[in-house]
């Protein structure tokens, strides 16, 4: 028997024993950041226990499944793979490619191919749980590639919507305002996420170098 399993059975831990696919959710959104956060650091030992506890969260989801009876741990790991080989005929088979780019292209042509068939709908292929500005630029490019009405994202546009912001706080004119700079990011080939991440880090790096005590200004 597996930690996991004993952790889930009848005389493991209470509070594995209580979770579901819902309460774990925020943990794995809370656990992939901390793991990106090492992989920035470049520290090894702490880069390999993020990577553990991501590992033990995705363990712990397929013993739920498991328990469910749709698939296990080693499902997921067959169905990782299969799906890597076969979005990758220019490694794993006589497609010749040579670019990133050409990759990137093949990648989203298979993709698109084994969708065919299925109710899902595009868009709830976009996960809710992404970081709002970067659920904002794919939602933007979805609707571009339809054909459907996006922001402008020129500086005109971005304008009109500080100028409404003279009136005073209004959330719907903030929200009108934040939607034309991820346009103007989408329309500029920026990722408006990464640059947003790189400012707080910026901020970050201030503040610690304000004070030699950490708990300073903390209430």
């Amino acid at each position: 028997m597996t930690t996991v399993q004993t952790l889930r059975g009848p005389n493991g831990c209470p509070w594995d024993r209580e979770q579901t696919l819902a309460t774990l959710s925020p943990y794995v959104i809370e656990e992939g950041y901390e793991l990106a956060d090492a992989m920035l650091e470049g520290d090894p030992s702490h880069l390999k226990e993020e990577l553990g506890d991501v590992l033990f969260q995705v363990m712990l989801i397929a013993q739920l499944a498991s328990e469910e009876g749709w698939f296990g741990l080693d499902d997921v790991a067959q169905t990782a793979n299969d799906k890597m080989i076969r979005r990758h005929p220019h490694v794993f088979g006589d497609t010749k490619l040579s670019t990133s780019e050409d990759v990137i292209a093949q990648w989203a042509s298979i993709k698109a191919s084994e969708k065919i068939g299925q109710p899902r709908h595009p868009v709830q292929a976009i996960p809710r749980q992404l970081p709002a500005l970067q659920q904002q630029a794919k939602l933007q490019m979805m609707a571009q590639s339809m054909g459907l009405p996006t922001p402008a994202g020129d500086t005109p546009s971005i304008q009109a919507w500080v100028d409404q912001l003279e009136a005073g706080p209004n959330e719907a004119v903030v929200g009108g305002l934040l939607r034309e700079v991820v346009a103007f990011c989408v329309h500029h080939d920026m990722q408006p996420e990464s640059i947003a991440s790189r400012m707080n880090q910026l901020d970050r790096e201030a503040i610690l170098a304000h004070s030699s005590d950490p708990l300073e200004g903390v209430v």
